[in-house]
């Protein structure tokens, strides 16, 4: 599926200036962001190493979910392989923006610029709850955050959408701390 990202209808019809568009990335991007999502609250928790030794699903787990597949997806070899997918999956839709910048497709640009932003974003969340476990295969990913972050409030400003434009600067800001 493709990236969607459009003006609301109803701004459309009335001829509001200002709109907050909805985006909904593809789903090669949420696929992983999930998946990373789902291992910052095992890291958070300090369960990810001690799912391997599990004996059953701890209480609360969803219905659907399977013993076997909390372990599978926690193992070091499979995160490893999941964050080197993130890392080209990111950098994939940081190129694809900058192709679009060319185009002078600034929304479709910005677009990419967030959805690559929120995958290194939960990245960095996912190397800092791990203390760096994965420092080698995720270095330079803090760079990438910012360079994407900055993209996404130029490409805000540049669209006159200031305040957007403001909070995309201020975190690129924040992720160069």
């Amino acid at each position: 599926l493709e990236e969607v990202h459009r003006q609301p209808m109803h701004s459309l019809r009335t001829g509001t200036p200002d709109w907050a568009p909805i985006r909904i990335a593809a789903e090669g991007i949420v696929g992983p962001l999930a998946l990373v999502r789902l291992l910052i609250v095992l890291a958070r928790r300090g369960s990810l190493d001690a799912t391997k030794n599990w004996r059953h699903l701890p209480p609360g787990a969803a219905a659907g979910t399977r013993l076997a597949d909390v372990k599978q997806i926690t193992r070091a070899d499979v995160v490893r392989k999941l964050l080197r997918l993130a890392l080209r999956r990111f950098t994939q839709r940081r190129e694809m923006a900058a192709d679009l910048v060319k185009e002078r497709e600034l929304d479709s640009a910005e677009a990419r610029y967030t959805s690559a932003a929120e995958l290194a974003a939960a990245l960095v969340a996912l190397d800092d709850a791990t203390q760096r476990r994965w420092k080698d295969v995720l270095q330079g990913v803090h760079k990438e955050l910012a360079l994407c972050l900055g993209n996404a409030a130029e490409m805000a400003l540049r669209l006159k959408r200031w305040r957007e434009g403001l909070s995309f600067a201020l975190s690129a800001v924040n992720a160069c701390r």
